[in-house]
């Protein structure tokens, strides 16, 4: 099943005629420009993953509060208001298993900014470098 995308909080989880979940993978991008989480949501569908588009940090803290078993989050590391790295923090507690890719064309983290396992990847990337990352951080957890 190919993912579907979209722009704010969509639960995407479809149920099939015998209500069992897709076994796709399920990615978070939270990314505060449009155009860059559609393309980073399209990397990761044509990956194999189920995606959810979320613009904010809170957005995506909602979508892993609802969301069982989301398996990898891909954030920005600048957006308005919480910022990538206390995103990643905060979904790690939430979801220890969770696989993270903190992204951006500005600000490299030093490692303490990092939760243990999580990747960074500067803009701007091409699919193979962020699938790259995303089985790196994947194989961390």
């Amino acid at each position: 099943m190919a993912g579907v995308s979209g722009t704010g909080i969509t639960s995407l989880r479809l149920l099939f005629m015998n209500n069992e979940t897709p076994t796709s993978p399920l990615a978070i991008v939270a990314e505060d420009e449009p155009l860059v989480r559609m393309v980073v949501a399209s990397f990761l569908e044509d990956a194999g993953y189920e995606v959810v588009e979320t613009s904010s940090a809170e957005e995506a803290l909602q979508v892993l509060a609802r969301e069982d078993g989301a398996d990898l989050l891909v954030s920005d590391v600048e957006m308005s208001g919480v910022s990538g790295f206390a995103l990643s923090k905060m979904a790690r507690e939430r979801a220890p298993d969770i696989a993270i890719v903190l992204v951006s064309g500005r600000q490299a983290p030093s490692k303490s900014e990092l939760p243990p396992g999580a990747r960074f990847l500067q803009k701007p990337f091409t699919p193979d470098q962020l699938l790259s990352e995303v089985g790196a951080a994947t194989a961390a957890v």
